[in-house]
């Protein structure tokens, strides 16, 4: 679902939420009226082909999408996405194409949110994902990258970040501790979780840490909050 806000402001400051964005709107005061539209998506999940919606056919699609998206562009809308592009296992298209879609969406999107399906491939996937465009990946709580981005329509400033929900390392990330002396390889880890872990309950993210180096509670456990702060920055762990 696509979401269309127009904002007019005539001269003083506001504070707007708009799902992930915070928006400070300030203009030097005047006589004229200043017209910002925002535009904002998310969980769009590769579900690139059109398909059946509410008693109809062919409804959505990447095409459609884009099509319409760079139409209110031209015309000067700001356009954000909130992440989960990608949904690794299904649909398909997913599984193909990864993240073709993200450079689909250059010139189109101007920032887009961390979504916690965004990761699904593993970090050498996502490296090159971002590798390739030119609009930023916000995440204020999650290490690697930029927090918030300021954008400047018509002299209006306005100022937007994408936050980490609570529970967002536990939704794609795990860690393996070895025992000491011990090792790991991935394909054997790989083998393991397929065959002894539940499809919806293996990690997306798999860590592999030293056992004399991981934070642990007075008792010697694993400090779970202190790990997640160290490896994705979540401060709530």
């Amino acid at each position: 679902m696509i979401q269309h806000t127009v904002f007019s402001d005539k001269g003083r400051s506001s504070w707007r939420p708009l799902f992930f964005l915070l928006l400070l709107i300030s203009a030097v005061a005047n006589a004229r009226t200043t017209r910002v539209t925002l535009l904002h998506f998310s969980d769009y999940h590769s579900h690139a082909l059109p398909f059946y919606s509410e008693g109809r056919e062919a409804q959505g699609g990447i095409a459609r999408a884009i099509g319409y998206l760079r139409a209110e562009k031209r015309k000067g809308a700001l356009v954000f996405s909130g992440g989960d592009t990608i949904n690794k296992g299904s649909p398909a298209w997913s599984d193909k194409y990864r993240c073709a879609e993200w450079l689909w969406f250059n010139g189109v999107i101007d920032a887009m949110a961390l979504g916690n399906h965004d990761p699904d491939y593993g970090f050498d996937d996502l490296e090159k994902c971002l590798g390739g465009i030119r609009y930023p990946v916000l995440s204020a709580n999650t290490n690697g990258f930029m927090p918030s981005h300021v954008f400047v329509v018509d002299g209006i400033r306005i100022g937007v970040f994408a936050v980490a929900g609570e529970g967002y390392d536990q939704i794609v990330a795990s860690v393996v501790i070895p025992k000491a002396g011990a090792a790991v390889e991935a394909e054997a880890l790989r083998r393991w979780l397929r065959g002894e872990v539940s499809a919806f309950k293996v990690p997306k993210l798999v860590f592999v840490e030293s056992h004399a180096t991981v934070p642990r509670t007075r008792s010697g456990k694993l400090d779970k909050r202190a790990y997640a702060k160290t490896v994705v920055g979540v401060p709530n762990g």
